[in-house]
């Protein structure tokens, strides 16, 4: 038998955390087990390797759910590191430090997720411990944990691009120590998460043409001139311009995804995403923003990027602690 470990760092130490704990999921053989500063949800029972392999995707997306749902940054890896397996296990023990003299039939970077065989003994080498200020006891973490596994969609958290990269820069947020860098780096994920939406075929017959036409002007200089770089730059311009504004497609998306799962919600998380957007502007345009538009514009990003993360794989943002 196989399982998968999939170890992850949370921002804040886990406090009051010893032993193995056994989760509640109905469709996982799961623990959460300490190796500090790392948590280590383990998925087990699986009959072959490759069948623990292909378990990464859920993984990944349930520990980012709970990351979400707890309101919490975890450091988490997206690949599989593969087990070294030494040809005398015995003598493997009796070098390897903290093996006690016992054998080690493998050894594996213990901050990597990787696929461990059930009845051999394996060696984790980890990193060094970091230094955290902040903590958190498992008791509030594990229940989110296990809500997140019996989830039904998690791999989507994973094989999709978008919703992917936008989970990974909701990890980056908790690493960035200003409020201005946090604020700005929850707009950035907004916008990963609205694909564009193209304008009303009049305007659209209206580009096209333009595109044409500066196509066609545009040989009349060579590559590389002022002038043929002045019309390319426009041209670009141009066609960039078929698609609705990013405020109008993130409030558009907001909107029809939020609505999908909550009706309730829709409206008044897309306000949240529109506001968080505008005050993003003033930021960048400016260079400043005053501390009370900031702190709201921090909340109004941070509540409505995980209600949209939750709400577009099919998770009711209400699931959200207040």
């Amino acid at each position: 038998m196989y399982q998968l470990r999939f170890p992850f760092r949370p921002v804040h130490e886990t406090t009051e955390f010893s032993n193995t704990l056994h989760l509640k999921a109905e469709r996982d053989d799961a623990t959460l087990q300490p190796h500090s500063p790392y948590i280590v949800l383990n998925l087990c029972g699986f009959p072959s390797e490759a069948d623990a392999a292909e378990s990464l995707p859920r993984a990944w997306g349930t520990i980012m759910v709970a990351s979400v749902l707890v309101g919490q940054g975890f450091q988490v890896e997206s690949f599989l590191d593969r087990i070294h397996y030494p040809p005398d296990p015995e003598k493997a023990g009796k070098h390897l430090t903290g093996s006690a003299g016992r054998p080690i039939h493998g050894i594996v970077n213990g901050n990597l997720p990787a696929v461990v065989p059930s009845d051999k003994k394996i060696s984790f080498v980890t990193a060094g411990e970091v230094s955290l200020k902040q903590s958190m006891p498992i008791d509030r973490l594990a229940p989110h944990i296990e809500r997140a596994l019996n989830l039904d969609g998690l791999q989507l958290a994973y094989t999709d691009e978008r919703l992917r990269l936008a989970f990974e820069l909701w990890t980056a947020y908790h690493r960035e120590h200003s409020l201005r860098a946090k604020f700005l780096t929850l707009v950035m994920a907004l916008e990963v998460l609205s694909p564009p939406i193209s304008k009303h075929e009049v305007a659209i017959a209206f580009t096209d043409r333009w595109n044409a036409e500066l196509t066609a002007a545009m040989q009349d200089f060579a590559r590389g001139s002022d002038e043929h770089d002045a019309l390319e730059s426009l041209r670009r311009e141009v066609c960039f311009r078929r698609d609705r504004s990013i405020r109008g497609a993130l409030r558009a998306h907001v909107l029809n995804v939020v609505n999908q799962c909550e009706p309730e919600s829709g409206t008044r998380i897309a306000a949240l995403a529109v506001r968080a957007y505008d005050l993003r502007g003033a930021l960048v345009h400016e260079g400043r923003l005053g501390s009370a538009d900031l702190s709201e514009g921090h909340q109004a990003a941070r509540e409505s990027v995980r209600a949209l993360l939750l709400a577009m794989l099919g998770i009711p943002p209400r699931l959200l602690p207040a």
